[in-house]
């Protein structure tokens, strides 16, 4: 997975259109294409906010349930989400790691 995770990042900064395939929660599998938005993680799985071409709408996609991310060369102009309807989010999302961690001992003297 990490290796899906690395590859939509790098579409979802380059605005990159990605094709790939995704089985839903009840099984049923189909190609999507679809222009990244962001990544999200929200416990315990990664999510692929995108603008799906097929149909033209937003969509959340689970990053454990998608194979084969191809990117397609094609770079578009992000999808614009009418202020009224955010892209798809959820209660539990939360931001990437940190790139860094801190860690420090503190004596009192």
């Amino acid at each position: 997975m990490r290796t899906a995770l690395a590859l939509l990042a790098v579409a979802c900064r380059d605005r990159e259109i990605v094709t790939f395939t995704y089985r839903r929660g009840s099984g049923e599998t189909g190609r999507r294409h679809a222009e990244p938005h962001a990544l999200v993680c929200a416990a315990p799985a990664w999510y692929l906010v995108a603008y799906d071409t097929n149909p033209t709408k937003g969509a959340f996609f689970r990053v454990d349930r998608l194979t084969d991310p191809t990117p397609s060369g094609r770079r578009l102009t992000p999808a614009s989400y009418p202020p009224a309807t955010p892209p798809p989010t959820s209660p539990n999302a939360s931001p990437p790691p940190a790139r860094y961690a801190l860690h420090a001992t503190v004596r009192a003297t």
